[in-house]
């Protein structure tokens, strides 16, 4: 448990600023000092306000009174957010001063809440240039939207803006918006990392807030500026998941850091369908970009519906777990390919692929179109595993989950007829997900472009969430019981 300052507002009545920010970091386990800059009876734009600032000068006593105690030594880490006047943030920039004097190897997080793109700023200009020239120069991380960041450094490209304001990491919130999406930066050590997730409408305010908090709980716990950056935008858009249209986040259930999550994942069109399950009933569904983005999630296991290993040669009808699953799958059984040998995956154009694939293949064969079409999810995958992430990440299928659901007997309908999703075939899969517990129908996913996610990828997605929580709790089926091992040393197995 960390020792936390954190020198931003107080909200009576929908819950932002500092009040947002003690209750997110309370929630990860930490211990959090509150000073606040101002009293809100509301949130702005939720009520009736009623406001009563706190006097610069009081912050001085409180935090001289902390330092004649001893207690400012103790401190892990410090965040400022919402300081509506130069003196507010003198007073804050002379507490962060006397901190750094005992601790020089803290983190100090700057959350310029300045003002947004839709509103301009909403502090007062000579704040914002204290902002800019009292606390920039002593954080650690910057954690701005969009409109703060250009504001403060005069640029719109990241690396030119964070090269004029000469911090260690700068993390953009709302750095790009489109219609479905909405990407978050990483400007660390002369590189630029985006974040692209699913833009959620209706979404109550404190995102920004939010984000600070976690960003501040996962430095402080020993991540890296990237994975820390990584964790906090797919923590956040989990919490966006269960918060559309509500009136402030709804966020205990999900960051409460005694909940066990695991995760189910389905390759899809746009990248990857996440499913996140706590075995009970809350699960949240997530888009993301790339596999690494699903490595970065808060979960215990992930089972994914993609090969894990592959073989040096492809020997009669693939690996020992698709010949066993296929076997049990009657009518379903080609929803299981076998999985091309290494060499084959490894080529990018299709004739090279059959090439290769006929000289590593006994009896020699081709690869057809649609399994060539999963070949750069299988390299993206096959890159970043290892034999010790095998003991988080492990392939399933989920045509062998519902089998394993139905009482271990095949799906009598298909998922697709003639290439296109079944309304027959989902309805009697979700059904099975229901009757083995998962809580599809309170299941909590925004509507995603067709072109991006299908239903048949959601519906995957969590009959690979129910096999993770199996797995979690070594409660699933492995096939074959005794799996063999890759170049890589990687195990070929299917698990459900």
């Amino acid at each position: 448990m960390a020792k936390l300052l954190t020198i931003s507002s107080q909200v009576m009545r929908g819950r932002v600023g500092g009040s947002l920010t003690a209750s997110v970091l309370e929630a990860l386990g930490h211990e959090v000092w509150a000073l606040p800059t101002v009293v809100l009876s509301t949130r702005p734009g939720f009520g009736t306000l009623c406001a009563h600032a706190f006097p610069p000068e009081d912050i001085d006593g409180f935090i001289d009174t902390l330092s004649k105690d001893g207690a400012l030594g103790q401190l892990d880490g410090v965040m400022t957010g919402y300081l509506p006047s130069v003196q507010h943030v003198t007073a804050a920039a002379r507490a962060i001063k006397k901190i750094k004097a005992l601790r020089p190897d803290i983190t100090y997080l700057c959350d310029p809440v300045m003002g947004d793109d839709d509103k301009g700023l909403y502090i007062a200009e000579d704040a914002a240039m204290a902002i800019r020239d009292e606390l920039l120069p002593l954080a650690d991380i910057l954690t701005p939207n969009h409109f703060e960041f250009v504001w403060l450094c005069g640029q719109e490209d990241p690396l030119a803006g964070a090269k004029a304001l000469e911090i260690y990491s700068i993390m953009v919130t709302s750095a790009r918006i489109t219609e479905n999406e909405i990407t978050n930066l990483l400007v660390h050590d002369g590189t630029v990392l985006n974040w692209t997730g699913y833009r959620f409408e209706n979404l109550p305010n404190g995102t920004g807030d939010l984000f600070a908090s976690l960003i501040l709980h996962f430095t402080t716990e020993g991540d890296t500026p990237q994975t820390a950056f990584q964790k906090a935008s797919t923590r956040l858009e989990r919490v966006a998941a269960n918060s559309t249209g509500a009136g402030i986040l709804e966020f205990t259930s999900v960051l409460a850091s005694n909940t066990t999550w695991v995760c189910g994942v389905d390759g899809c069109p746009g990248g990857w369908m996440a499913v996140l399950w706590n075995g009970a009933d809350q699960a949240y569904g997530v888009f993301c970009k790339s596999f690494e983005d699903v490595l970065a999630l808060n979960v215990s296991r992930i089972a994914v519906d993609m090969p894990i290993g592959l073989p040096e040669k492809l020997g009669e009808k693939g690996r020992a777990g698709e010949r066993q699953v296929r076997a049990l799958l009657g009518a379903r059984q080609s929803s299981v390919f076998a999985v091309p040998a290494r060499a084959a995956v490894m080529a990018e154009e299709y004739r090279n692929a059959c090439t290769i694939n006929l000289a590593h293949s006994d009896p020699p064969r081709k690869i057809s179109r649609q399994c060539f079409g999963l070949f750069p999810k299988i390299r993206e995958i096959d890159t970043l595993m290892t034999p010790g992430l095998q003991t988080r990440v492990y392939e399933t299928h989920p045509e062998v989950c519902f089998w394993a659901m139905n009482g271990q007997k095949p799906v009598p309908l298909p998922k697709k007829l003639k290439s296109r999703p079944s309304a027959e075939g989902l309805s009697l899969r979700r059904k099975l997900l229901a009757a083995s517990g998962f809580p599809i129908d309170r299941l909590s996913t925004p509507t995603w472009p067709r072109a991006a996610v299908g239903e048949d990828d959601i519906v995957d997605a969590c009959a690979a969430a129910w096999s993770a929580w199996r797995i979690f709790n070594a409660d699933n089926l492995t096939f074959p019981e005794t799996p063999t091992r890759d170049a890589k040393g990687l195990r070929m197995e299917i698990n459900v």
